[in-house]
């Protein structure tokens, strides 16, 4: 688990309960089970790190170069991590402030082979506008990445090219509506479950929407319509907040 404001990052032992402190001085964001068993988790300044389970050994990996063969060293927030089932490769989403006019691009898609001794890894970048403030990044069953932004919009991104905005519309969210036509409150947390459908936490009003796989449609699984977070809490009942 990433302990983010104690820039620590904590392991649960299941059988036991107790809490282990794995990494120090490192402010992660997300981590992520890979598909060997190992954890991974990001930080400031480009640095992906991977927790070995058999060793107890934590490893970094620091942003050397860019997709297109240039190497400059970035200052950059790995927030969200997925894997890509399609190549295998990790990716991560790097949240850049869009108000800091010194930034040298928009937004930014790390990528890493985890089987490669190459330690480097990797940033695709995308210009001002195309991607600001990346935070969570999801991948369907294509390996259609969607990536949640510090806005009202999910992007949705094929690989190549630059990401494009998936939800379009200006509407409020509400049950039955289709999820490409409503404006989110603040869209954070991403996730694609094996049947296709997704589910987006907007974050500002304690709501997670799924998003059916079959009519694109949007069903409320977590909160309440018009209230504000917290404001009808059912202890009986944890979905209700």
């Amino acid at each position: 688990a990433a302990d983010t404001d104690n820039f620590r990052v904590r392991r649960v032992v299941k059988a036991t309960g107790i809490i282990n402190t794995i990494a120090e001085s490192v402010r992660a964001y997300d981590v992520l089970d890979g598909p060997n068993g190992n954890v991974h988790f990001g930080d400031f300044g480009g640095t992906l790190f991977t927790y070995n389970i058999a060793t107890a050994t934590v490893t970094p990996r620091q942003l050397t170069s860019l997709a297109d063969g240039s190497t400059q060293l970035l200052d950059a927030q790995l927030v969200g991590l997925a894997i890509n089932p399609v190549d295998g490769l990790l990716y991560a989403a790097y949240e850049n402030d869009p108000t800091d006019t010194t930034a040298a691009f928009g937004g930014a898609i790390f990528s890493v082979n985890l089987s490669s001794p190459d330690p480097a890894v990797r940033a695709t970048r995308f210009p001002a506008g195309d991607l600001n403030s990346a935070q969570y990044i999801a991948f369907n069953s294509a390996g259609e990445a969607f990536i949640t932004t510090a806005s009202n919009r999910i992007y949705k991104w094929s690989g190549s090219g630059s990401p494009a905005r998936w939800n379009t519309g200006s509407s409020t969210p509400q049950q039955g509506a289709a999820a490409t036509s409503v404006r989110f409150g603040v869209a954070w947390g991403i996730a694609i479950d094996a049947a296709g459908n997704m589910l987006v936490g907007e974050t500002d009003k304690c709501r997670v929407w799924l998003v059916d796989a079959s009519t694109g449609t949007l069903k409320l699984v977590a909160g309440n319509l018009g209230e504000v977070c917290g404001s009808n809490l059912d202890a009986g009942n944890p979905t209700l907040t």
